[in-house]
């Protein structure tokens, strides 16, 4: 999987692609796939002449790849295109015999040492064209899934080292939209095309002043209070740690950031991310509903002492997030990540099986586990991450986020 490590396991492992990975939709738009690489080599990238950019997808992406490779191209820079495979990546999670595990993953970290340190851009692609397959997979068979978190774990300092230290510039690409996301929502297809194509061609000035309105308070700030009316009730405190704002395009000094998240664009995208002491965290967080490797969590709750979580509870999906806390000898229970959402153009849905985009205006997620990309001390190859509903969010006592939407003066970034 070498480069690609970074979209295959963690779609796989960290919970979150079942909202994130895309396939494509029934009618694959040709024109709009060239608009929309034109758009992301041209604006979102700055792709110069004679930088290296790697295009990494799924077998079901190639149009989208192809028109991305060939605007590469125009600008008289050298694309790099690697295929993936959902079978194959089937066959890494079932087939690959465990003597093997640790070979493997030395002989693809240190493949992707060398693309990190030859690419100027990488943009990456859905891999998965249907992740439920493999998350059904992956929740039957939780002594493999730890075997394979063990062994990733040995590399992932320096993993997370080759990502920080790398001069690329990440895009990842949540277009066109997953059957997994369209079933989700409720929409029929082209109902939900419609929506992702408006997030993906949102007014990104406007979020990206909303976003930095939040990231001024979080870098400056001191503490944060999440309430839900559900119950949750959770605090922590900041450290001066840079939150990472990801729009559609990279200011001058973002491009310049040690840190990966600082150099990260995602489309559809409009977020800010920080990451807390880690330490620090207390209260309780419960979850109304979510989802754990594409099966149902309802009812989830835990306390979060000195920034663990601890006791946690579910009506359903207990068994799949425990087994994820358990795969991983890293600090995979400890806090990591406050996420805020910024595109209004994004729906959350969150009847029947539900619709839970990061991305969407005033989506509250905090994440346990992993947060090296964003400076934290979190070396574990894994992260849980729990949407929370309806949320309010506070910085040192001002409501940036009040019961699931932005307030009004931060969303027009004052």
């Amino acid at each position: 999987m070498s480069i690609a490590r970074a979209s295959t396991v963690a779609a796989i492992l960290a919970v979150v692609s079942a909202a994130h990975a895309q396939t494509p939709s029934a009618a694959q738009d040709t024109s709009r796939y060239r608009d929309l690489a034109r758009r992301v080599v041209q604006t979102s990238a700055a792709v110069k002449p004679g930088e290296v950019v790697y295009i990494i997808g799924g077998s079901h992406t190639i149009p989208f790849m192809e028109a991305i490779g060939t605007e590469v191209m125009r600008t008289g820079a050298v694309p790099v295109m690697t295929l993936e495979s959902q079978s194959v990546i089937g066959a890494f999670i079932r087939d690959l015999p465990e003597q093997n595990l640790r070979s493997y993953d030395s002989l693809t970290t240190a493949l992707a040492s060398d693309q990190f340190k030859r690419a100027d851009v990488i943009v990456m692609l859905p891999v998965l064209d249907n992740p439920d397959t493999l998350f059904a997979t992956l929740r039957a068979d939780t002594a493999r899934m730890a075997k394979m978190m063990k062994t990733w774990s040995a590399s992932q300092e320096r993993y997370d080292a080759m990502r920080n230290n790398s001069r690329a510039r990440l895009v990842y690409l949540n277009y066109p939209p997953t059957r997994t996301a369209i079933a989700g929502s409720g929409m029929d297809s082209a109902s939900f095309d419609r929506m992702a194509w408006d997030a993906m061609t949102a007014d990104y000035d406007r979020i990206a002043a909303a976003g930095q309105s939040i990231k001024r308070l979080l870098d400056s700030g001191k503490s944060v209070r999440v309430t839900t009316p559900d119950g949750t009730d959770l605090r922590f405190s900041l450290t001066g740690r840079s939150a990472a704002m990801t729009g559609a395009t990279l200011t001058a000094e973002q491009r310049r950031a040690k840190l990966a998240a600082q150099r990260s664009i995602t489309l559809p995208g409009g977020r800010v991310a920080v990451a807390p002491l880690e330490s620090s965290g207390s209260g309780k967080v419960v979850v109304a509903r979510d989802e754990c490797l594409g099966a149902p969590l309802v009812n989830a709750r835990f306390e979060v002492r000195a920034g663990k979580l601890a006791g946690f509870q579910a009506d359903s999906g207990s068994a799949c997030i425990t087994s994820l806390l358990n795969s991983a000898p890293g600090p995979d229970d400890m806090l990591g990540m406050l996420s805020i959402g910024l595109n209004p153009a994004i729906k959350p849905v969150e009847t029947g099986r539900g619709f839970r985009p990061w991305e969407a205006s005033g989506a509250v997620v905090v994440a346990f586990g992993n947060n090296i990309d964003l400076g934290g001390k979190n070396n574990t190859p894994s992260g849980v991450p729990f949407w929370l509903s309806k949320a309010t969010v506070e910085i040192d006592g001002k409501a940036v986020v009040k019961e699931g939407q932005l307030v009004t003066n931060v969303a027009q970034g004052r």
